[in-house]
């Protein structure tokens, strides 16, 4: 199954930190799905910090820009592509001891998007993914992400990228 992000909220929030009705395992490459500019930071930062620590390509990717546009400074957003870094490094050093994402069964990538790009990146076959169940208060929400999820897989096809 593919995996889609979804904008945060106070709701995402309440439905992400639920106890998990289970765990399963996917695929990174399905739960990362539509975290391009996650994955492509990973790789350049790979390429461009095998020597020495060299912020300016940073600035210059899509990661970085998105977070711009959102209205964080750059100080905060290097700040914050530091962290990703040094999570990186942490999971590629010592693994990570619980769920990368939290999910729910229709599709719906809750948290974890930076733990999945990190998944793909460390060549992962399959990770564990904590799935959380809707409650009934969570209808409206719900079928306002599945109905987003749908967009962004029939978008990707329609420009011909195979979901």
């Amino acid at each position: 199954m593919i995996y889609v992000g979804v904008e945060n909220s106070p709701i995402k929030v309440r439905i992400a930190t639920r106890a998990p009705a289970r765990t399963i395992y996917v695929d990174p490459t399905d739960l990362a799905w539509d975290c391009h500019r996650h994955l492509a930071f990973l790789r350049d930062a790979e390429k461009h910090l095998a020597d020495t620590w060299d912020e300016v390509w940073m600035l210059r990717s899509g990661y970085v820009g998105w977070m711009l546009q959102s209205g964080r400074t750059h100080r905060a957003v290097l700040a914050r592509c530091r962290r990703f870094l040094e999570r990186l490094s942490e999971i590629r050093l010592h693994g990570l001891d619980g769920p990368w994402a939290v999910v729910t069964a229709d599709g719906i990538r809750l948290d974890g998007s930076h733990r999945a790009a990190i998944a793909v990146i460390l060549e992962k076959e399959s990770v564990p993914v904590a799935e959380v169940p809707y409650l009934t208060d969570d209808a409206r929400w719900q079928r306002e992400a599945v109905a987003y999820r749908a967009r962004r897989i029939q978008e990707a096809v329609s420009a011909g990228v195979k979901p």
